[in-house]
């Protein structure tokens, strides 16, 4: 391989033209919703903290990570948390909305270090926050906000002043990896550092099961007791990590082994809680999130769920439908009911897991709307924005022609008068009622749909849309 095949590849592993903006959409959306979780459950902490220190007292022996220690940062008072809490939530909210995309991961990131910093000031550090940290600021480098985002909904708005077709949308861009190769490479490196630190301090030595025995009876997380007594459990668990953690940058190059690594980091994670106490790291399990296909799971999910040519298969696909889609969000949703009100946890978790069964159970709908109208226009082009998997197939009833022989008993003067959603089982939902159903049928709009049906909501907005409907060559026809 010559020089210039060299900077080929490395430059379409780093900047491929099919980098997907829905992936990195999707992984904007994990991590300011971890950020968003973590400003919470560190304010518990940090707030009463600060407020001793501003009547005077030090909560703890102050320990400064490397860089507040550079700058010469000490303990923050009440009135400086306070501030740093405010903008920083704002800026994650608006990260996770996609809101002026790149300056709210810019502030974002560095508030976020700042906050993390002062929390681990007075307690032990963990490394998973590096690579969360990273993360974000990977994120500011790239298109973020291209998709799965407000500022996806006002590129649209432009297109549509400029007289273009606001439902179109970019959905590559050459830069749209390169955030996520980031956070990849800040993961392997993560993991195959300590596995190569283990085989240079210790060599074979380290896997005979006496060092993994005695870090276990050290720490005594709830089951070290059981697991120090089985020589033979240590000595294969040892075989497990070093294998894992030298070998993980596979999944860089392999695809496929992404089915054997991300597991095995999961199970590490796991056993370590419960051997050592080192606590869920749970940041660290989603952000392997980042090696996943995020834009095809929809897709894959659905492929999943039908029957295929042999039984073997379907087994084993559906098998891999259930530990993705279903335990393992059970698992995480199970570390978060530890740290979050179980209500909250369950009022969180309802909406998605009645989307994602009604995702599987039917296939794409039929949306109907009249392509004349500007307001029609902006409300596809918010549902458009939305819409990570592409689950509706959208038509212009003005300019489809053969759109009746489709649906044939749907009138023009119906089309003409209401939005019509049209299931693959036949079964229509036309004005509010349609907007309604596609709330469930979009995860990101399925968190609100529940209120959709609180008493009174559906009265409500059938009046505001048939208002609207019927005015609407008056108020925003035309784009």
């Amino acid at each position: 391989m010559g020089p210039t095949q060299l900077l080929q590849r490395i430059r379409h592993h780093w900047f491929p033209q099919q980098g997907s903006l829905v992936r990195l959409g999707g992984l904007r959306l994990i991590l300011f919703a971890l950020l968003i979780f973590d400003i919470f459950n560190y304010a518990q902490t940090i707030i009463p903290d600060a407020a001793r220190i501003s009547h005077g007292e030090l909560p703890g022996p102050w320990r400064p990570v490397l860089f507040l220690e550079l700058l010469h940062l000490g303990p923050p008072g009440l009135e400086i948390i306070r501030i740093v809490f405010g903008v920083l939530l704002a800026a994650a909210v608006l990260g996770f909305l996609g809101l002026w995309t790149r300056l709210s991961c810019w502030i974002a990131a560095f508030l976020s270090t700042y906050w993390t910093a002062i929390a681990y000031a007075y307690t032990q550090p963990h490394h998973d926050k590096v690579a969360f940290t990273i993360g974000l600021f990977a994120l500011a480098l790239g298109p973020s906000g291209a998709r799965l985002s407000l500022d996806s909904l006002r590129n649209r708005e432009r297109r549509a002043r400029q007289g273009k077709d606001p439902l179109q949308a970019p959905k590559t861009d050459p830069f749209a990896m390169f955030p996520i190769r980031l956070l990849q490479w800040t993961l392997v490196l993560g993991y195959t550092a300590p596995g190569l630190s283990k085989w240079i301090l210790a060599g074979p030595k380290w896997v005979n099961g006496y060092t993994l025995m005695g870090i276990m009876m050290e720490h005594n997380g709830p089951l070290a007791s059981f697991f120090a007594s089985q020589l033979w459990l240590c000595i294969a668990g040892s075989i497990l990590v070093l294998f894992v953690q030298t070998t993980f940058s596979a999944v860089l190059f392999w695809p496929k082994a992404r089915w054997f690594y991300l597991p095995g980091a999961l199970f590490f994670h796991t056993m370590t809680w419960l051997t050592m106490d080192t606590g869920p790291y749970i940041t660290l399990w989603l952000l392997l999130l980042a090696f996943l296909p995020l834009q095809k799971l929809p897709l894959t999910a659905r492929l999943w769920y039908r029957k295929n040519r042999t039984p073997l298969r379907t087994l084993r696909r559906r098998t891999l439908l259930i530990l993705l889609f279903f335990l393992f969000p059970a698992y995480v949703l199970f570390i978060f009911a530890r740290i979050l009100p179980l209500w909250l946890v369950l009022l969180t978790a309802f909406p998605f897991i009645f989307a994602l069964i009604l995702h599987l159970r039917s296939g794409r709908s039929d949306l109907i709307y009249d392509g004349g109208c500007g307001i029609c226009r902006r409300a596809l082009a918010f549902l458009r924005s939305m819409d990570w998997g592409e689950r509706f197939r959208v038509f212009d009833f003005r300019s489809q022609r053969a759109l009746h022989l489709k649906h044939p008993g749907l009138s023009l003067q119906e089309l003409d008068a209401d939005i019509h959603l049209v299931e693959p089982g036949g079964k229509v939902y036309k004005g509010f009622d349609a907007y309604r159903r596609m709330s469930w049928e979009l995860p990101l709009l399925c968190p609100l749909a529940p209120f959709l049906y609180l008493p009174g909501i559906a009265n409500f907005g059938r009046r505001v849309y048939r208002r609207v409907a019927d005015h609407r060559s008056k108020i925003g026809c035309g784009i």
